[in-house]
């Protein structure tokens, strides 16, 4: 298995950077897939639609039910 360090900026530091945590590599990929899909924007590639949805939703700590079809709608229920 490959293993691949991501790192950010810290002024902190003694060298200017540092690993980045899950957390920060999460909230970039949102951001990355935010800038590439738009509202309005039709997920024709078969890969697109899952890429988002891991980035939207995979480090929510409940369950969410989404329906997409002609839209794409986000229902959540307060966790219990």
């Amino acid at each position: 298995m490959s293993t691949t360090i991501l790192y950010t900026t810290d002024g902190d530091t003694s060298t200017g950077y540092r690993e980045a945590t899950l957390n920060e590599i999460m909230i970039g990929a949102r951001l990355a897939l935010s800038m590439r899909v738009r509202k309005g924007t039709v997920f024709s590639s078969p890969r697109i639609t899952p890429d988002y949805l891991i980035a939207r939703l995979g480090l929510l700590q409940h369950e969410v039910f989404s329906l997409i079809e002609r839209s794409l709608f986000f229902v959540q229920a307060d966790p219990c």
